[in-house]
């Protein structure tokens, strides 16, 4: 969240609205130069497209279709939304390539596709968005970890299928990296 502190902070700094420097009160609450770059939202479409069931890495066509909205975002936080049943997004590891079909198999073997829902509920098991930090325009995944396209539907459909994905990006608020504190754990 975006604090009055914050805004002070930002107003008290910007060289648009004070040269002179730093001002030791603010004369309004708001700075218009940096209230718009605080308050920066983006949105983007995109198709992500796979040649049927499976787990699919697509980390670069994100990249490819969302990138010049990742950089000029900077830093914040990346929201990821696929608009189709039976279809998941998920963060594994990119390094081996037997992961996307361990990932299928292992969805298999608690639910078979013999099941009537079972794509359904297996994309519901996994869940349709994910939420990544983005920092420097570029996710900040830790090692050898990617984004990826699980689809699930066993029936026939078109090839290759055509997955709507909707990209929100929104900017990180200044208070959050002064509330956090140590490495998040140590396992």
């Amino acid at each position: 969240h975006f604090f009055a502190r914050d805004i002070f902070t930002f107003f008290s700094h910007c060289e648009s609205c004070n040269p002179a420097g730093p001002l030791r009160a603010p004369r309004s609450i708001f700075c218009a130069h940096m209230a718009v770059a605080a308050s920066r939202w983006a949105q983007v479409s995109f198709t992500l497209r796979c040649a049927g069931p499976g787990c699919f890495l697509v980390t670069n066509e994100v990249y490819r279709a969302a990138g010049g909205a990742l950089r000029a975002m900077g830093t914040g936080l990346a929201s990821l939304y696929v608009q189709a049943p039976a279809v998941a997004l998920s963060v594994n590891e990119n390094a081996d390539p037997t992961v996307r079909t361990d990932m299928a198999k292992g969805m298999d073997a608690m639910l078979p596709d013999s099941e009537p829902v079972a794509s359904l509920v297996k994309a519901s098991l996994i869940g349709p968005g994910i939420t990544l930090a983005v920092s420097g325009g570029k996710f900040t995944f830790g090692t050898w970890q990617g984004i990826y396209l699980c689809d699930f539907y066993a029936g026939p459909s078109p090839a290759p299928r055509e997955h709507p994905v909707v990209l929100t990006l929104g900017p990180a608020s200044s208070s959050s990296s002064s509330s956090s504190s140590g490495s998040g754990g140590s396992g």
